[in-house]
């Protein structure tokens, strides 16, 4: 990375870390915007050092054809979730100038999924690293202005625009149906929002797993027992209010509830 470059990247970041501790927006990263997946995420790197708080899991975003036509891009992308943004059944309005939520698969591991020079390539050997599966809601709240404003290349530097996810009881391995097959339905304040199913993610969740921890290897970083790893949306995006209840139930794997509260 040139000179420039990298002091572009720690301008970006600094943008970024901003409006996560101010709970406000930008229109965009201007000139400092990255231009290439390694800008953004050397980006999302400086972002994440700056941040202070432990990584306790993973998200996996654009991870069906029409999210990827959206925005122009070819494959799905990662973000770190940071652990003072993983909540048990609420979050404070006010961390948020918007939020949207996505019900989507959490796979929690049971061991490391390391850096290594072999490639992952075997469904069968992340599912074996995986503890099990849980219901999860992720909040998408991007530091931009808007999702849509900005490219992917803007969203990878952001984290893929997490904003913090809530986990439900955590479903064995051994105990668990086909991903695939399991039903997603949301309602938000009571009204229905979006619908659907974990072929939905990649034709099988397993494959999101496998595609992130590839990903990730050739970033020279490990996924670690104990973290999570949201799958991507089974539902599509729904936009949340302050005290409107979100209810995500998933066969198999149970409902799980989440409100933005007045609570600082």
């Amino acid at each position: 990375m040139t000179k420039l470059a990298a002091d572009h990247a720690v301008l970006a970041s600094n943008m970024l870390a901003e409006a996560r501790l101010t709970g406000t927006t930008i229109d965009s990263l201007g000139e400092s915007a990255p231009e290439s997946a390694a800008q953004a995420e050397a980006i999302s790197d400086l972002f994440a050092a700056s941040i202070h708080a432990p990584v306790v899991g993973w998200k996996i975003g654009c991870t069906t054809p029409h999210a990827q036509q959206a925005l122009g891009c070819d494959e799905p992308f990662g973000g770190r979730v940071f652990a003072d943004r993983l909540y048990a059944e609420s979050a404070p309005a006010s961390l948020f100038a918007y939020a949207l939520v996505e019900c989507e698969l959490a796979f929690v591991l049971g061991a490391d999924l390391a850096v290594r020079r072999q490639p992952y390539d075997d469904v069968d050997e992340v599912r074996a690293a995986t503890l099990g599966v849980a219901p999860a809601i992720e909040v998408v709240a991007s530091r931009y202005t808007s999702v849509g404003a900005v490219d992917w290349m803007s969203l990878v530097a952001d984290h893929g625009a997490n904003g913090g996810a809530c986990i439900g009881p955590v479903v064995p391995v051994a105990q668990l149906e086909d991903l695939a097959t399991v039903s997603v339905t949301c309602t938000i304040g009571g009204v229905p929002g979006g619908s659907g199913s974990g072929a939905d993610v990649m034709g099988d969740p397993w494959l999101a797993l496998l595609w992130i921890a590839e990903h990730l290897r050739v970033r020279g970083i490990g996924l670690e027992e104990g973290q999570f790893v949201l799958s991507g949306t089974c539902t599509g995006m729904d936009l949340v209010k302050p005290f409107q209840p979100v209810v995500a139930s998933f066969s198999g794997l149970g409902e799980l509830r989440f409100v933005l509260d007045g609570d600082q």
